[in-house]
């Protein structure tokens, strides 16, 4: 059982004898091991603790070994937290542990040494055996601060307490007080061991994770449990929006990819100075320009689009192109220069099968036979349903 902290109670009492003998008392309790009056040298200390070091670093501990090193170093710096680690890994390789002690060790660890990182992870990992969220997030922030790169560990158990529902929970409540780790976490944590609506809720403070949150979830659970993510993130989006077409006049829209423009800035940009889709494309090789995943029921659609502002002669093309997500199939082309598009507003015929839920459109750049900048603005396009 998690042992509260206001029961836990560390008197450290150094009577300093001619001898130099050292006494110290955990809890009431007396030191594990009995103690010597050893008058080690300051050099010694620190030779005993190297080698005290070198023991817990092997495979299997030897007691004969660890025990008195532990005792030389507590009689001569009994405000040295080494041996207390050096006693919890011991505790903690017993076949059955006294839980109650180890922690009391743990403590007495971080009294000595607050950024000792056994006795933090000891500790964050009997919260989350006692279920006690709270003493696991604090001892999980303090792990991950002090040692971003040595604490996997943690993270590791965090994570995989993701598939308990009260955790995560605990976890969603605790996003207001502003810890800085709890992004951090958000950022990589895996998506198939948490429920949606979880996930949604714990990623819906940070808008700049949105776009890796939703790309996770379309490699995981695919593009409709994706779609439903954003539409969770960015209600008034998806009510607004018919047929998930996002920004279609190119005015910008912070919403995340891909459920919004992905743009190649090589060869266009959304400026506030001009509005719509400025193109400035080379035609040195096939580009991608453009493109946004769509949801287009089953039936038949208008595609339209309005142009102005050409520059230059046109190198190779530019063809707007819907490919179903499923099979990848081409459902429409049409190239801005077409036939249908003379007009400053034109639009072409699609139909979308059953078979495909989900679609990307996008605007694509095809080389000519020669470079040359060419330049256009795109105002608007629209999709609307046509009546069979």
């Amino acid at each position: 059982m998690w042992v509260e902290e206001k029961h836990l109670r560390y008197l450290i009492v150094s009577l300093f004898a001619l001898a130099g003998l050292s006494a110290l008392l955990v809890r009431g309790d007396a030191w594990p091991f009995a103690m010597e009056d050893l008058s080690l040298a300051p050099h010694q200390v620190q030779i005993s603790k190297n080698a005290l070091e070198d023991a817990l670093a092997e495979d299997e501990y030897d007691e004969s070994v660890i025990r008195p090193l532990s005792r030389n170093i507590l009689a001569k710096d009994p405000l040295s937290a080494v041996p207390f680690e050096a006693e919890l890994l011991l505790a903690l390789d017993e076949e059955n542990v006294d839980v109650e002690a180890a922690v009391a060790l743990a403590e007495a660890t971080l009294q000595r040494d607050a950024r000792n990182l056994s006795a933090r992870l000891f500790l964050f990992d009997q919260a989350i055996i006692d279920s006690n969220w709270e003493r696991a997030f604090d001892a999980f922030g303090k792990a991950i601060t002090l040692w971003p790169s040595e604490a996997w560990n943690a993270q590791e158990l965090m994570y995989e307490s993701l598939d308990n529902g009260d955790w995560v929970d605990a976890l969603i409540d605790r996003l207001n007080t502003g810890d800085a780790w709890i992004k951090a976490f958000v950022k990589d944590m895996p998506v198939d061991l948490i429920s949606t609506d979880r996930a949604v809720e714990l990623h819906r403070p940070f808008a700049d994770l949105h776009e890796q949150f939703l790309t996770r979830m379309i490699d995981v659970h695919g593009f409709e449990a994706a779609y439903e993510a954003w539409a969770d993130l960015r209600p008034i989006e998806a009510k607004k929006h018919p047929f998930g077409l996002i920004d279609p006049e190119f005015r910008g829209n912070d919403s995340a990819r891909p459920f919004n423009w992905s743009i190649d800035t090589k060869f266009a940009e959304i400026s506030e100075y001009s509005p719509g889709l400025n193109i400035f494309f080379r035609g040195r090789s096939k580009s991608m320009i453009a493109s946004q995943i769509l949801y287009l029921d089953s039936g038949n659609y208008w595609f339209a689009m309005r142009k102005s502002n050409s520059a230059g002669d046109p190198p190779g093309d530019i063809v707007w192109q819907l490919t179903c997500m499923s099979d990848g199939q081409t459902i429409m082309r049409a190239s801005v220069f077409a036939d249908d598009f003379d007009e400053s507003t034109g639009e072409v015929e699609f139909e979308v099968s059953d078979n495909c839920d989900f679609q990307e459109l996008s605007l694509i750049g095809l080389p000519g036979e020669y470079a040359e900048r060419f330049s256009l603005n795109i105002d608007f396009i629209a999709i609307e349903e046509r009546a069979t």
